[in-house]
């Protein structure tokens, strides 16, 4: 398996969405990051950010930024990091 960025579910969404991802079990340990941007390229949300073990993995996010605040309805993305593995989806919430 390798590292794996899937397409967030349910996606458009209202209050929360799920993100899968999947991390190369030949990686060993590895560094991850997980980040919400909005469509200006902002960072809204650091949903991920650490060490994993091989495997697949889920993260909610409920449409808030990293202060907590509601975010409003729009497109959005998405963007997974580890090591020199980078991949990006859109997702759009719609309230």
């Amino acid at each position: 398996a390798s590292f794996i960025l899937y397409q967030n579910y349910p996606n458009p969404f209202n209050e929360r969405t799920k993100i899968d991802y999947q991390i190369s079990d030949a990686a060993g340990q590895a560094d991850v990051i997980v980040e919400v941007f909005n469509t200006l390229g902002q960072k809204v949300k650091t949903l991920v950010s650490g060490m994993h073990a091989g495997g697949r993995y889920t993260v909610v996010w409920d449409g808030t930024d990293d202060g907590g605040n509601k975010l409003s309805s729009g497109s959005y993305y998405y963007r997974l990091i580890s090591g020199s593995f980078i991949s990006s989806k859109k997702m759009i919430m719609l309230k």
